[in-house]
């Protein structure tokens, strides 16, 4: 076991439905978070008797991380995610089997745990060092680093109930990262201050990285897993679904996502006029998450009631590498005002990589009425994505609306879809392009500059 720094063995975690479950007493809790802090540790299941009403959040969860392994936990929200970190970080134990870890842990698992809003910023360091396993002689020999890194020195001696929400994770962050665990559990923590301090933060991350820290991570941010993992575990349901190489993890991951999305696919028929009438196997927006970022904008003006993707004018799932793809935006004008339309297109981990909008600045065949106003009416929009462009891989569509130039609304992963190499680009390298989204064929020459002699 020299090289392995966690190892968990049928770890299963019931919760009983409308009772309060509590796992061992606070006496049992504190011992756990002031103990065992250069040795192993060793958590064990209650090994209670459940009831069949019982909810299980975990079931049967086994697997090894070595020493210096960065691991990204994936999953839609109730997955067991979090449920799995908290039972790595001894706030709660197991139902059933156990989890050991080798080295000094600590965590940030909601940020902000051991603060009292009646204590100034000062007293918060000291008391919220000590939940996470600091001694008051390592907090005092780290307090500088920590005040320097949260940048809030003037606000020390202010009760951080007087803090603003921005000031209060800067300083909650700056405790847990500046602990230097040689084991770190970090469950949502990508979003933490502003744009300069969450810099200052994956800098930070990224020195405990390659020093060697073993690093547990819990984000739904792809690219904050892809840059900084080299591992994925996919969690569904509570049961490991995957474990392995990041990007066949998140192919796994994305293929019960499109699943799941494709489960809710609707059928309607809609004229387009009278030589167009055309029954339609759409992806319904009804359900997808809008983000409205112009409120002073009626809601009522536009709504998007479909994104598809088609080959050959049929809609698919998985598309041919070598043909034109096509994605249309289907939305309804309730009131006649300027509308325009864009795409982003995500890679299989989430990422966005590429977006289009069809103002006539910006793309090459505009149509006849995409610069005037809209009258109320269905209308599509199409936008055409070359053959051999994207990589053979998985990705999703997010649609925008644009309402007076202003941004309306944004549908997420609405429509998502697989590109498949038909052999047209692969007839020498057979290896794998997993790592970029687009893969077009690009004019190369290769020219002698001068003989060696």
């Amino acid at each position: 076991m020299g090289d392995i720094a966690i190892k968990v063995e049928g770890i299963w975690k019931s919760y009983k439905l409308g009772k309060l479950s509590v796992s061992g007493s606070l006496r049992d809790l504190a011992g756990n978070l002031f103990s065992s802090r250069n040795n192993s540790l060793l958590i064990e299941g209650d090994d209670f008797n459940v009831d069949v009403g019982d909810f299980w959040a975990l079931s049967d969860i086994s697997f090894e991380i070595k020493k210096g392994e960065v691991v990204g936990l994936i999953g839609a929200n109730g997955a067991g995610k979090s449920t799995l970190l908290k039972i790595l970080s001894r706030v709660i134990r197991p139902t059933k089997g156990e989890a050991k870890i080798w080295g000094r842990v600590g965590s940030l698992l909601e940020i902000g745990t051991g603060f009292h809003p009646e204590l100034s910023g000062h007293e918060n360091i000291y008391l919220n060092g000590a939940v996470i396993g600091m001694t008051r002689a390592e907090v005092r020999e780290r307090y500088e680093e920590i005040v320097e890194f949260a940048g809030i020195e003037k606000f020390l001696k202010m009760p951080v109930k007087h803090y603003s929400s921005g000031m209060f994770v800067r300083l909650a962050f700056s405790v847990a990262i500046n602990l230097n665990p040689d084991v770190l559990f970090l469950d949502e923590v990508f979003a933490v201050g502003d744009a300069a301090f969450q810099k200052k933060s994956y800098e930070k991350l990224n020195q405990m990285i390659k020093s060697g820290r073993t690093v547990v991570i819990v984000s739904h941010s792809a690219s904050s897993i892809k840059s900084m993992c080299s591992r994925a575990i996919f969690l569904e349901n509570g049961e490991l679904v995957a474990d392995g190489r990041i990007a066949d993890v998140y192919r796994e991951y994305n293929e019960h996502t499109i699943d799941q999305i494709h489960a809710n696919v609707i059928e309607s028929s809609i004229d387009y006029g009278e030589n167009n009438n055309e029954e339609l196997t759409q992806v319904s927006c009804s359900e997808a998450i809008q983000e409205t970022k112009s409120p002073d904008i009626p809601l009522q003006k536009v709504q998007m009631k479909g994104i598809r993707v088609l080959q050959d004018g049929v809609v698919k799932r998985t598309v041919d590498i070598d043909k034109d793809i096509m994605v249309e935006l289907e939305y309804e004008v309730f009131e006649t005002s300027k509308i325009n339309v864009a795409i982003h297109l995500l890679d299989n981990m989430g990422v966005p990589f590429l977006a289009t909008p069809n103002y006539i600045s910006a793309c090459i065949d505009e149509g006849e009425i995409s610069d005037q106003p809209l009258t109320p009416g269905i209308y599509r929009s199409e936008c055409r994505i070359p053959p051999n462009f994207l990589n053979d891989n998985m990705y999703s569509v997010n649609g925008i609306l644009i309402v007076e130039n202003e941004f309306y609304f944004q549908t997420h992963s609405c429509s998502d879809f697989s590109v498949f190499d038909t052999g047209v680009m692969r007839l020498e390298f057979k290896g794998s392009w997993d790592d970029v989204p687009i893969r077009p064929i690009m004019k190369w020459g290769t020219y002698r500059k001068r003989s060696i002699d």
